[in-house]
Parts: C-alpha cells; sequence; structure tokens
C-alpha cells in the first residue's frame, strides 16, 4: 500500500470516527472543543437511564468504576469504531446510555467532585413516613431513601419550610438544585410545579429552604405525586437525582396539620437581633413591641439552647450626653420588664447595657438617621454546637 494510499485510508477513518461521534452527541478529544457530560436536547428518558445507570453502581467506589468505564468507553471510541460497529453501538440505546454516563463520569472525575451519582428513588410500595415533632418549634416528616440517608421534611415555628438531606457528597454549593413536585403515572389532573428553594449547608447536611408556607407544602404532599429533587454540577449536568413518592404521607395529615397550627410565630433567627425603636425623648413601647416581646418570652421558654439574653439600649444624639445615656438605660429596662412580666426562665442569662449616644447605626444629622438611633437591640445566645 503506498504512502498515498495510506493516508486516503486514515482521512476516511477519522471522518467516519467524527460523523459518528457527532450523531452521538459528543465532541472527541482533539477536536478542537471540551467534553460535555451530557448533550443539550438529550431526552427525558436517555437521561433518566443514565442515572439508573450511575446508580447502579453507587453502593461501592462509584468514581472509579465510572472512571474506569469512562476510560475504556473513550478508548474504544478512539481506536476501535468502524463501520458496523458504529452503526451497532448507535442503534443500542443501553450502550449509547452508558456512552453518555461513561463520558459524565470521567468529567466528573477530572474535575475532582467525589460524588456518587445516580438517580436515588423510593419503590412506590415503600408507604412508611416517620412523624416527630418538637413542642411548638418543629414539625417533620422523614422518609428514608436507599443510598443518600433519611430525607426531612420539616415545619418549623416562623412559619418556615425546610428539607434536609444528611449527605456531604452532593454537589454544592458551586452547583444547583432544583425542587419539584411532579404528578405520579397514574394522576392525570395536576401538573408539574416548581419550588423555589435556597440552599445552604450546615453540620447536619443539606439544608433547603423552601418558599413555600408549610400548610401549603402539606396539602400538596396528600395527593399523588413525588417530590423530585435534582442536584447539578458546575457545568449544569444532572449528577444527582432523588424522588420520593408521596404516597403514605397523608398517613400523618392530621398529626401534622394540628402539630404546625401550635409553632409559634417566629423563630431563633427572626427573633435574634430584634430591634425596638423609640420615640424621640420616650421609654414607652407600643402595643406590636410588646406583643413582640410577648412571643420572645414564649420562644425562650420552650428553646432550651438559648442560655443567654443581652439587652442594649442606645439614644440619639440630641440634647445632654449624660441625659441620653439615662434614657437608654430606662428603655432597655423597658424591654427587660415586659420580658420579665411575660415570663421569661429564670435560668436564661440576662444582661442589660446602656450605651447612650455612642454607637450609632445612622448620622444623627437627619431625622430619619435621628429615629434610627433610639433604639433597643435584643440579642440571644445559644449553645456553640446548636445547628441554626
Amino acid at each position: 500500500m503506498t504512502v498515498a494510499t495510506r493516508s486516503q485510508s486514515t482521512r476516511t477513518r477519522d471522518r467516519g470516527r467524527l460523523a459518528v461521534a457527532r450523531r452521538l452527541g459528543i465532541i472527541l478529544p482533539g477536536a478542537g472543543m471540551p467534553l460535555r457530560p451530557v448533550p443539550a436536547g438529550t431526552g427525558l428518558r436517555t437521561k433518566r437511564a443514565c442515572l439508573r445507570l450511575t446508580g447502579i453502581f453507587s453502593a461501592q467506589n462509584l468514581s472509579i468504576r465510572l472512571h474506569l468505564l469512562a476510560f475504556v468507553v473513550n478508548l474504544s471510541v478512539l481506536l476501535s469504531i468502524r463501520g458496523c460497529w458504529a452503526v451497532f453501538w448507535y442503534r443500542c440505546s443501553l450502550l449509547r446510555a452508558t456512552l453518555l454516563c461513561a463520558l459524565m463520569g470521567l468529567v466528573l472525575s477530572r474535575a475532582g467532585m467525589a460524588l456518587e451519582a445516580g438517580l436515588f428513588e423510593v419503590p412506590l410500595d415503600d408507604l412508611e413516613w416517620i412523624f416527630s415533632e418538637v413542642d411548638s418549634l418543629e414539625c417533620s416528616l422523614t422518609k428514608p431513601v436507599p443510598g443518600i440517608g433519611p430525607v426531612t421534611l420539616s415545619a418549623k415555628a416562623g412559619a418556615r419550610s425546610h428539607i434536609v438531606i444528611p449527605s456531604h457528597l452532593l454537589p454544592l454549593p458551586h452547583g444547583s438544585v432544583y425542587v419539584g413536585l411532579a404528578p405520579a403515572s397514574w394522576n392525570r389532573t395536576d401538573q408539574l410545579s416548581s419550588v423555589a428553594a435556597r440552599p445552604h449547608s450546615t453540620e447536619n447536611g443539606l439544608v433547603l429552604e423552601l418558599e413555600m408556607l408549610p400548610s401549603v407544602w402539606l396539602a400538596q404532599l396528600s395527593r399523588p405525586l413525588r417530590l423530585m429533587l435534582h442536584f447539578h454540577g458546575e457545568l449544569g449536568s444532572d449528577l444527582v437525582a432523588v424522588e420520593v413518592p408521596t404516597v403514605g404521607a397523608s398517613l400523618h395529615r392530621v398529626r401534622m396539620t394540628d402539630c404546625i397550627k401550635r409553632l409559634l410565630p417566629y423563630d431563633f433567627e427572626q427573633l435574634n437581633g430584634s430591634v425596638f425603636y423609640f420615640q424621640a425623648g420616650k421609654d414607652q413601647l407600643d402595643d406590636y413591641q410588646i406583643a413582640k416581646l410577648k412571643c420572645m418570652a414564649s420562644y425562650l421558654k420552650k428553646d432550651d439552647s438559648v442560655k443567654s439574653v443581652v439587652v442594649d439600649g442606645h439614644s440619639d444624639s440630641s440634647g445632654d450626653r449624660l441625659r441620653n445615656l439615662q434614657l437608654s438605660k430606662k428603655r432597655a429596662e423597658a424591654v427587660v420588664a415586659h420580658l420579665e412580666a411575660a415570663g421569661i426562665p429564670a435560668e436564661r442569662e440576662l444582661r442589660v447595657r446602656h450605651h447612650g449616644q455612642r454607637y450609632p447605626t445612622a448620622a444623627n444629622g437627619t431625622r430619619a438617621g435621628r429615629a434610627l438611633n433610639r433604639r433597643v437591640v435584643v440579642r440571644l445566645g445559644r449553645d456553640a454546637g446548636r445547628a441554626s
């Protein structure tokens, strides 16, 4: 075979490889573009098949398995694809999904992300939901998810809703999360809906703060739906999908409803750092402020993790400095008096401080600034090991 013939054969083989790669939606190394984990436009069935395949290996060291699988498949693509093999691989949907998953695993391993990718779902006939309650502070429903652990939906004081997942292997905070409610296969009335969520990591795992009232999501869980939690990496691909059917949650609806009704109107984050403003030269609180102090006292009775209460009184710069110092003291004492009248627990460490005009929060040169400086700030101190 002449040199020209070998060169033409090589070019033909390369064109065939690139054509097959384009049909598969893959950019081969050396073609001038990076690999993509899941090509744009890939169907939902292909994505779910990809996640199911990677989920099969999640019980073992998945990153090593995906890396080896990616190496074998990429080596085959680069060296062994010819004619009928290319047609066979493209026609076989199972191998096509395997190829997509292998490439996704290679990208993840190259990025150094220790993640167990896959689809984690609960069987439809698993009706177990665990109800728990912390008196007037939290109501929760927990569902064990194989491979992930217990996924908890909680309603907290202050009308706050959370989803807690005790896994630190999820692709956050650099990635993103999608929370949705999808109808079950036999549910022909409901539509797919998404729920806005703000994720943040704690010592207990990943917490998703839902922008939805507890009573609203509780009503949703009583219908035949699937709770979907899809976690995405920095590249935007589906890395981990958790899907939980809501069948069985309705068995606890009455207990959850009663528990939610007993929740306090404020939680720790909403009460800590509360500011009470005063009229010029006055030390009296209005009715709304008194009601909030009563709620604060009620919360302190329930949450024994709060060990200290610090009350700081302030004033603006109008008038005499010594008079302002005494006025800030009277304002702080007025707040403490209402807390004690509402029954603040005696074991709480209560500290009262007055600062006069020394620590303004705004400029005293304007009326609005002086109004912001006439204040009392209440700070709550918690155990260092207590999660928020």
